[in-house]
């Protein structure tokens, strides 16, 4: 699946007069094309070169070790779609991961999450998900992933390890 996320500022700034009257508002990012290619050609009014510092990358890495810590396996084969809240299939029960940052282009970029399934009957596993709780009452899946039928056999350890990375 082609992954359309992204992390993107915006600051807008808006001054008024003693009576409420807006004088002058500028944003330091514009979403359409249209807008962005004006700000390139100068006719746009989007004002500042911005960005998300290194920091607030790896902020924001550390935030989601804070607010995700299951991992979950399953047999479904339907494509990921961006509403997904669970598994197709969800099998065995959710693991809690051990949780930790690393670096893939910033210092402390990539949020890790890290479990090992023992399943105790052959299975063939086509999907993962990361979540919030540890049964789907009330959940919140972050990340889902298909993939061709792995084979597990009774009695291995089936270890996934997801990372998600914040980026430019």
């Amino acid at each position: 699946m082609k992954q359309e996320s992204h992390v993107q500022e915006r600051m807008v700034i808006t001054v008024v007069d003693g009576d409420g009257n807006i004088i002058d508002t500028r944003e330091t990012y514009r979403a359409t094309l249209t807008q962005r290619i004006k700000k390139w050609l100068g006719f746009g009014k989007c004002y500042a070169d911005d960005l998300i510092t290194d920091i607030c990358l790896a902020d924001i890495a550390e935030f989601l070790t804070t607010q995700y810590g299951y991992i979950s396996i399953g047999t479904g084969t339907t494509a990921p779609a961006r509403t997904d809240t669970q598994l197709e299939a969800e099998i065995l029960s959710r693991i809690a991961a051990t949780v930790s940052t690393s670096t893939t282009f910033y210092t402390g970029d990539t949020a890790v999450f890290r479990a090992t399934f023992t399943p105790t009957y052959d299975v063939g596993i086509t999907e993962s998900g990361l979540h919030k709780m540890p049964t789907s009452s009330g959940d919140r899946m972050g990340a889902r992933e298909k993939f061709t039928a792995l084979p597990c056999p009774a009695g291995t350890g089936v270890t996934i390890e997801w990372q998600i990375v914040t980026m430019r």
